[in-house]
């Protein structure tokens, strides 16, 4: 249901996308080259969005918009709307494809990726730096954001961790813990729902913040779970799986 169209002049070049699929409509618009503006609009059910999607696409035909077909889906940004926070429509392709479980758009548990204040900002301040910065590096964005942006120590996971280090560790900095690896699993999830891509180096560092949040969960028994909780298992394997079934999409 996803349509892209295409306007062109001596004075502009500009896109207009469509997704009108189930009873809410997504439109993506302006100039090529950019990732342009998103909006979403909620229809009470799908014959009432498909009527509405109909007469948007003939106004803009109307006005010289042509249907885009071969239209790159792929290679550019998706950012959410602020109203509506994470959204399938407004997420790459890419990472509604291998990351398809509700828990990524969950905006209020606060193990999720973006559940949490941390995830929630960080994957809002990581929009903002894609916008300013196509080429922005998601490695070291972490650091940037809990060192730069809210005046912390970043304190990332370690390979060689164990629930003693990890134990030894948070008698001073827990918070500074607890914050590095919410930030870190943000930034990872976020980096393919905006981008469609992961840094090898982040994912790793990903799988090893949401095992280290695990063992600091059990640690203060704020879980009764043994081992990882559903949860992160689920988290952990899709990354995992991201990297395997989606070597293209890592860079």
């Amino acid at each position: 249901m996803k349509q892209a169209f295409i306007y062109t002049d001596d004075k502009s070049q500009k896109f207009w996308i469509i997704d009108s699929a189930s009873s809410d409509i997504m439109v993506n618009f302006g100039k090529l080259g950019t990732a342009g503006r998103f909006q979403i609009t909620e229809y009470d059910d799908e014959a009432e969005c498909q009527k509405a999607a109909d007469k948007l696409i003939a106004q803009k035909t109307k006005k010289g918009y042509k249907p885009a077909p071969d239209f790159n889906f792929i290679d550019r940004l998706y950012f959410d709307v602020e109203d509506y926070g994470p959204h399938r429509k407004t997420s790459h392709p890419h990472f509604v494809q291998y990351l398809t479980d509700d828990l990524y758009y969950d905006c209020g548990d606060e193990e999720v990726p973006f559940g949490s204040d941390e995830g929630s900002d960080t994957l809002y301040e990581l929009a903002q730096a894609f916008r300013k910065n196509n080429n922005l590096d998601t490695l070291t964005f972490p650091q940037k954001m809990i060192c730069e942006y809210w005046g912390m120590d970043y304190l990332p996971p370690q390979a060689d961790q164990t629930a003693e280090s990890i134990e030894e560790l948070c008698k001073h900095q827990e918070i500074e813990v607890y914050q590095s690896d919410k930030v870190i699993i943000a930034t990872a999830f976020g980096s393919i729902k905006i981008t469609g891509r992961l840094k090898p180096e982040l994912q790793q560092l990903a799988l090893l913040a949401i095992q280290r949040l695990d063992i600091l969960a059990q640690l203060r028994g704020w879980c009764t779970e043994d081992g990882l909780s559903e949860i992160s298992r689920q988290m952990i394997d899709d990354l995992r799986r991201f990297a395997i079934e989606a070597k293209g999409f890592s860079n």
